[in-house]
């Protein structure tokens, strides 16, 4: 895992290693506005957010898919796929997009 520190997972403000080796919102720390306690801690625990890393992992999974499935279509029918897609994502957000 990258040693860069994310953002706070609940108020998405910058974090600040404090003494000790460990993380905090830099909002909690500084001005008490995210109440961030319990994840304070070290940076592979403040980094750990399974949620947020099985969803970027599945999307990946997900794009592979669809590039794998347009290369193996004509243009023509790429083309119609697109299209129904965006006429399915207009119709599902109830306008355009």
């Amino acid at each position: 895992m990258n040693d860069e520190l994310r953002p706070c997972p609940f108020c998405g403000g910058p974090t600040v290693i404090v003494s000790g080796g460990w993380v905090m919102c830099q909002k909690w720390h500084t001005y008490g506005k995210c109440l961030n306690e319990i994840m304070a801690g070290s940076t592979k625990l403040w980094n750990k957010r399974p949620i947020e890393d099985a969803q970027a992992e599945r999307i990946k999974e997900l794009e592979a898919a669809c590039r794998a499935a347009l290369a193996s279509i004509g243009e023509t029918e790429r083309l119609t796929w697109a299209s129904d897609l965006y006429k399915q994502l207009t119709e599902a957000v109830g306008g355009e997009i």
